[in-house]
């Protein structure tokens, strides 16, 4: 929530108005701790407002960096009456698209995507209201990822849950060699099966 706040501008607060949006980032510039803001201006984080969607775990084996995770991704709606500024301070772009179209993008060339970001958007209901989207995120499962990057064609891949390239799919193919891994940790209900085993780095 802190970090949708600093990076977006948005405030999960309940009963929120933009002035008090304007406040508490004016307290945080001068030197207030996000969970101070509570207390200084008389308001109820909304804890709720966030629905886990993932948690990735860094891969076996590093291809990009070294640094060590294990994250949680959260989905949760814009707030009635605020806005995210496009003030791109710790950003690349602010742009509005449905999940389809941002994976387009991606598949398309013309935006960058790392591979969260992928998955996260593959896992979303395509064209559906936000609350529906949030409440088919509440039915589901969180999966755990943990991505596994691999050389193919001469080009770097991360395969992930589901992929006959995976660890976990070698293994069981070794221990049971007439069976075939193919079982997904992502319910996809929008995404080719392309897009969720396999991302390619560019």
């Amino acid at each position: 929530m802190r970090e949708l706040f600093k990076v977006c501008g948005v405030l999960l607060a309940q009963d929120v108005y933009q002035n008090q949006v304007r406040q508490a980032a004016d307290l945080l510039r001068q030197g207030s701790a996000f969970d101070e803001l509570p207390g200084l201006l008389a308001l109820r984080l909304q804890t709720s407002a966030v629905v886990p969607c993932s948690r990735w775990i860094r891969p076996r084996v590093t291809s990009v960096t070294n640094k060590r995770f294990d994250t949680l991704f959260f989905v949760a709606a814009l707030p009635a009456g605020q806005t995210a500024p496009d003030e791109n301070r710790e950003t690349t772009a602010s742009v509005w698209m449905t999940p389809r179209q941002a994976l387009d993008a991606y598949w398309s060339n013309t935006t960058e995507l790392a591979p969260p970001q992928i998955m996260s958007l593959a896992q979303l209901p395509n064209s559906q209201p936000v609350q529906q989207a949030l409440q088919f995120t509440r039915r589901t499962r969180v999966p755990v990822i943990a991505p596994e990057p691999l050389q193919q064609d001469g080009a770097r891949v991360v395969c992930y849950s589901g992929d006959p390239h995976t660890h976990e799919a070698r293994t069981r193919s070794r221990d049971r060699p007439d069976s075939y891994f193919a079982t997904s940790a992502l319910s996809c209900p929008m995404a080719s099966s392309r897009c969720f085993s396999r991302s390619r780095w560019r």
